[in-house]
Formats: structure tokens, sequence, C-alpha cells
């Protein structure tokens, strides 16, 4: 990966690390914080992928439901997301951490069952220590 690419990470990594944080912060309930976050994103991706859309061809029906489907699991984990970040007895910054780290450990797993790549012994030792850093992110 070149060193755009990696700005180009940290840059979603602090979008998406941040807004549960600031969710927190604002101290709206659940509800409001995953509604009006995912709103903001809906009209951002409006603004900026209209051209492009109607410049590429559709997808097949298929991968249009698959991934309409996928989008109303990711709002649903969104929503459920926005209300642990606002519950007062759950510690944000923990949770946060927790649900990026098991994010990470699943990348292989999906990737293996949807595209066969085979998950490499590297990766393997990276789920190993996902699984050691939540269990010391409990303690």
């Amino acid at each position: 990966m070149t060193f755009t690419v990696v700005l180009i990470a940290l840059f979603i990594a602090i979008a998406f690390s941040s807004w549960p944080i600031v969710g927190r912060y604002s101290q709206a309930s659940g509800a409001w914080i995953s509604v009006l976050v995912m709103s903001g994103t809906l009209f951002s991706i409006l603004g900026i992928a209209s051209r492009q859309i109607t410049a590429s061809t559709r997808p097949a029906v298929g991968a249009m439901l698959l991934l309409i489907t996928m989008g109303m699991v990711n709002g649903l984990a969104g929503y459920i997301y926005a209300v642990k970040v606002a519950d007062q007895n759950i510690p944000t910054a923990m949770f946060v951490i927790t649900v990026s780290v098991l994010m990470v450990m699943m990348v292989p797993f999906v990737d293996w069952l949807l595209n066969g790549s085979v998950i490499s012994p590297k990766q393997w030792i990276g789920i190993l220590i996902a699984i050691i850093a939540i269990i010391l992110i409990k303690k």
C-alpha cells in the first residue's frame, strides 16, 4: 500500500471510530445518534457518489438485492451500536475498541466464506492476538 492509501485508511479509521465518541458526548439518545449519523452518512454519500452512479452501469438485480440487504443489516447494527454507545453503563471507548477488534477478526472469515481466500498463518496470529486483546480489555 502506498503512503496515500495509508492516509486514506487513517481518515476512515478516525471517522468510523470518532462518531460513537461524539455521539456519547452529545448526550443524545441512541436512537437520535443513529438516525442523525446515518442520515448524515446518506446525504454525504449521495452528494459524492451521484455523478459516479449515473456514469456507471447498474449492478445486476441479485447484486442490488444483496447489497440492499447488507445495508439493512448494517443499519440494524448501526442502530444497536449507537444505543450501546449512548448507554451510560457501558464504557464507550472499551466498547468501540471491542467492536473494532471483532471487525478485524471477522474480515478473514467473511472473505474466506464469500471469496474463497485462504486465511494465512499471519492472519491466524492476528486473530489470536485480537482474542487476547479482547480478553485484556475486559479486565
